[in-house]
Parts: structure tokens; sequence; C-alpha cells
């Protein structure tokens, strides 16, 4: 049909609007924003949500002593005093063996004499100072509290210092002797703190205690 064909050059020959590309670019451009407006808004809403609360230092630190930690002090400070007790002992025995003015040999003997309380000796100190330390933390503030740290960390001193004294002890120079005899005063001095430690009365401060009344 010859009206049909001409109909479609018509069609196909006429243009766009002039003001077509700005419309379709305006559109685009309100596309972009829209989309970059509901990020930042989902941006925006998670950030707005508040951080995780931690529980503060009071809200986590015991309240109460309960029997368990009480007898777990209490057995702790049992062991000790036996083990203090024996390394006293044998250091006195040791001490006998050295004469007023030691030799060579009486020095070698005294040496021998200390190797294995003092062996013993430290190894029980850092054991005690590791138990107690742990249980210092199962404590709640107060006088007992101070009680096991201070035993734990003298205890903690002690093994330190009978490590030093052991490995020093055969060392044969004038200036190590000198150190050794320093460090053997030292150890028996800090003997005698421990036990003067595991005998206070203020021990009766780690007797449980009951829960707190809460205050409405």
């Amino acid at each position: 049909m010859p009206w049909r064909s001409s109909s479609l050059r018509a069609v196909a020959g006429r243009r766009a609007p002039a003001g077509a590309p700005i419309l379709l670019g305006a559109l685009f451009s309100v596309g972009v924003i829209g989309v970059m407006a509901i990020a930042l808004s989902a941006v925006r809403g998670v950030g707005a949500e508040p951080p995780p609360r931690t529980p503060s230092v009071a809200a986590t630190m015991p309240s109460v002593i309960t029997q368990p930690q009480t007898t777990g002090v209490a057995f702790i400070r049992a062991v000790a005093r036996r083990q203090l007790s024996s390394a006293d002992r044998a250091l006195d025995r040791c001490r006998r063996d050295r004469a007023a003015q030691p030799t060579r040999r009486t020095l070698s003997v005294w040496r021998a004499c200390l190797k294995w309380p003092l062996a013993h000796l430290a190894v029980g100190a850092r054991t005690n100072a590791a138990i107690l330390s742990g249980l210092s933390n199962q404590l709640p503030q107060g006088k007992c509290r101070g009680l096991v740290l201070g035993m734990s960390n003298t205890s903690t001193i002690l093994g330190g210092l009978v490590d030093e004294l052991l490995r020093g002890l055969f060392n044969t120079g004038p200036a190590a002797r000198s150190l050794s005899t320093q460090r053997y005063a030292s150890v028996r001095g800090l003997i005698g703190t421990v036990r003067g430690m595991i005998r206070s009365p203020g021990w009766v401060a780690c007797r449980p205690t009951g829960a707190r009344p809460r205050i409405s």
C-alpha cells in the first residue's frame, strides 16, 4: 500500500523533541541521587546503633567469700607451713656442717647439704605463689584478698632468691662465696617472713561471708 509506506517514511524522518536529552539526563540524575540517599540512610542507621556495653569492674568483682575459697586458702597455708618448717630444720642441720672458719672441704659439704632442701623450697614457693595468685582473683576486695596477694608475692620473691642461690652456690670464687652468703641470709630471713605471715591472726578475714543484702 502506497499510503502506509509514505507514513512510515514520515515517522522515521521525524526528529525527537529538542528537550528530550535534557529530560533524560534529569531523570538519570534523580535516580542516582535517590540510590545514594538510600545507601546513606542505611549506613547512618547502622552507625546509629549503640556500642555493646562492657560490664564494669565492680559488676564482675566477687562480693562474698565462699566456703571452698576459705578451705583453699587454709590448705595452702598449711602446706606452706610444713614446707617452710621442713626447710628451716634442714638448713639448720646444714649450718652445723659449716665450721666457724670454713675450709674448702667444709664449704663443699655445706653446699652439697643445701642443694636438695633449697631445690624443694624453690619449687614449693613458686607453686604456692601461683595457687595463691589464682585464689586472690576469686576473692572480693578486702583484707583477706590483701593477705593472699601479699603471701603470693612474698613466696614469688622467695622462690626467685632461692633459684639465684642455687645457681651460684658452687661458684668457688671469693666474690661468689660472699654473694652466696648474703643470699643465704636473705633466704633465711624471707622464710621467717613468710612463716610470720602464715601465723598472722588476720586470716580470720578469710572466713566465709554471707550474701550482702540488696538495697531496693
